[in-house]
C-alpha cells in the first residue's frame, strides 16, 4: 500500500507545473530542534447542502480549528487552535505548530461570520507516522472535507 501511494503522488507531482510544489510521502516526522512541527489546515466551505447541486462557496466564513491528541479529545484540552476565514472562493488554511505525539484529531468549525447560524462542524483523523509534506512551505498538509452551512 505504502508503495502505491508514493507512485501515485509521484506521477501526480510529475504532472504538475514546475512552478507548483511536489508534496512527498515521510515515513518520519520532520520536526525542529525543540521537536515542533507545522501542520498546514486547508478546505472549503459552501452554503448549502453536500447533495446539493446549486450549493455556493461561502467567503467571509469564521473557521476554528483545534487539534487534539487522539486520547485527550474527550476532555477539551486541545494541543493547539486557531481561527481564520475564508477568501471568496470558500477556501480556508491555517498553519499550526504543534509537538504531535501519535495520532491527532482535527477539529474545524465554520460560522457565517455575523450570523446567529448555527455552527456545520466536521472532523477527521490526520496520522502523523505517514504524512504529506510540502517542502515548499515547510509544513504537513491537512487536506480536509467541505464543510456545508445550511
Amino acid at each position: 500500500m505504502k508503495f502505491l501511494l508514493k507512485n501515485i503522488l509521484y506521477l501526480c507531482c510529475m504532472a504538475l507545473p514546475a512552478a507548483q510544489s511536489c508534496m512527498s510521502y515521510d515515513d518520519e516526522l520532520k520536526a525542529d530542534a525543540d521537536g515542533m512541527t507545522t501542520l498546514s489546515v486547508r478546505g472549503y466551505v459552501y452554503e448549502g447542502s453536500d447533495s446539493d447541486p446549486q450549493a455556493s462557496a461561502l467567503g467571509g466564513a469564521i473557521v476554528s480549528v483545534a487539534v487534539f491528541d487522539r486520547y485527550d479529545v474527550g476532555d477539551g484540552t486541545s494541543l493547539v487552535e486557531a481561527d481564520t476565514f475564508t477568501s471568496d472562493d470558500g477556501y480556508y488554511e491555517t498553519r499550526l505548530q504543534l509537538r504531535p505525539d501519535g495520532d491527532v484529531i482535527i477539529k474545524v468549525q465554520a460560522k457565517r461570520q455575523g450570523a446567529n447560524a448555527p455552527y456545520s462542524e466536521a472532523s477527521c483523523v490526520y496520522t502523523w507516522k505517514s504524512g504529506l509534506y510540502d517542502p515548499t512551505i515547510d509544513a504537513y498538509c491537512a487536506n480536509l472535507a467541505p464543510i456545508y452551512i445550511q
